[in-house]
């Protein structure tokens, strides 16, 4: 018997089937989709990580610890130590602290305008150091401690040693010394040994020579002036001049090799350095009274304002207005010389009638004044009241010879350290050859 069912939605096998791979394969994707796989990418970084170092954040990283801060500050023109720190910001009880404390090492109120003070400030602003150098050789050091201010006087070192030179003219003394390396206050030394025999302007020329053994100051290594001169020599118009330099009590002094003073009664000329336009003579043309006249006197050409010196010692017996000679000055020196020194522009202070003056004292300033047609010096020189031409005077009378103690002892040294000059060869500033360099050369006793 055949049986038949009937349904109300008859189904095909086929759609069955096509139904079932359906959902077969959403369940296979189903189920890779939800299942943790393996990311080759993700296990490299993994690997890599521990080889990378971790940086903190920003945010972790302490910030530095405040300095102290150094500033150099130029103290100012009539600047008291309490206005420049009162600039710099400091209180008035820390700027009265440091004036007490070091009151009794250095008085701050002391400082002087265009040297520097280094000020140090802790991190919080406040007061730390001050430092000062007083000279090249002195610093102050002010310190703020837990115990208050530190105050200590720093001493720099120093070092003197022997150096030499030796050389021909080249133009003046000045250039001469200069092409050399040295100073001008080693120039007005050295002159200052023969100016009682020597008028460096009138008396200098080309192919004259100098020799100096002298002693040289170092500052913490540093070239700081010059010491003692220990020897010296001129040659100037076939004429040799030596000086040997002696310590006479309180007093460095210079004798010649056979012990006889270099200082003499009176200076060679009344200025330093300058040149004679116009000498000694019974006819002249006055430039300004345009006729001639005897000029009993020498003049010496200088800028305004140069010091004028006595050549001896004297008594002042007129210091004032001379009609024709302007503002001028007459020194009495002994019972019978006696000097003028016309055409000033100022006297010195102190200069008077009836004051006393020393050999070399600067008694007024070179002028015009009166009858010139330019600054100079008239000098005049003057014997039982009558002018003497001064260029012809003997100035070889020498001023406090030595007694036999002392010329024993200098005749006992002397020789050594005359040796010591003579060898110092003579070298052409033009060359560009230098000083001989310090070197140490043991002097006895009697030259220290």
């Amino acid at each position: 018997m055949k049986i038949i069912f009937k349904t109300r939605y008859p189904i095909r096998i086929q759609q069955i089937l096509l139904l079932l791979v359906i959902l077969a394969i959403s369940g296979i994707y189903y189920y890779q989709s939800h299942t943790p796989k393996s990311n080759p990418d993700k296990v490299t970084y993994l690997a890599l990580t521990p080889l990378v170092p971790e940086l903190p954040q920003a945010s972790q990283v302490p910030p530095p610890p405040p300095k102290p801060a150094t500033t150099s500050v130029e103290i100012q023109k009539n600047q008291t130590f309490s206005e420049l720190m009162q600039v710099q910001g400091f209180d008035t009880a820390t700027i009265q602290e440091i004036l007490d404390s070091s009151r009794d090492v250095y008085n701050l109120g002391q400082i002087n305008a265009g040297k520097t003070m280094e000020i140090t400030t802790g991190p919080d602003g406040a007061f730390a150091k001050l430092k000062y150098e007083i000279d090249p050789f002195r610093t102050l050091e002010v310190t703020n401690t837990d115990n208050g201010m530190t105050v200590n006087m720093i001493q720099h070192s120093t070092d003197i040693q022997i150096a030499s030179l030796g050389a021909f003219i080249d133009g003046s003394l000045y250039n001469t010394i200069d092409h050399l390396g040295e100073g001008d206050e080693l120039v007005v030394r050295f002159a200052d040994i023969f100016e009682w025999d020597v008028d460096f302007f009138k008396d200098l020329q080309e192919g004259d020579s100098v020799r100096i053994l002298y002693e040289k100051k170092f500052v913490e290594g540093r070239p700081y002036g010059y010491g003692r001169i220990l020897a010296a020599e001129l040659d100037t118009k076939g004429k040799t001049y030596k000086a040997i330099g002696f310590q006479r009590g309180q007093n460095w002094e210079f004798f010649s090799p056979d012990g006889k003073a270099m200082k003499k009664a009176f200076l060679a000329a009344p200025l330093k350095f300058s040149r004679i336009t116009s000498g000694f003579t019974s006819h002249r043309f006055h430039p300004i009274l345009g006729y001639y006249r005897p000029h009993y006197g020498i003049d010496y050409a200088a800028p305004t304002g140069t010091p004028v010196r006595s050549i001896g010692r004297g008594t002042v017996v007129l210091a004032g207005w001379a009609g024709g000679s302007g503002k001028a000055i007459k020194i009495q020196h002994n019972k019978e010389i006696s000097t003028v020194y016309s055409h000033l522009s100022r006297f010195a202070s102190g200069i008077r009638a009836g004051a006393t003056v020393t050999q070399g004292q600067v008694i007024g300033y070179v002028g015009m004044t009166g009858l010139a047609t330019g600054p100079h010096l008239d000098f005049r020189y003057l014997k039982n009241g009558q002018y003497v031409n001064f260029l012809t005077v003997k100035k070889s009378v020498q001023d406090d010879p030595l007694g036999s103690v002392e010329l024993a002892r200098f005749e006992e040294n002397a020789p050594q350290v005359s040796q010591q000059l003579i060898a110092i060869p003579l070298q052409r500033p033009a060359s560009g050859l230098a000083y001989t360099p310090p070197v140490s050369l043991q002097l006895s006793e009697g030259n220290r």
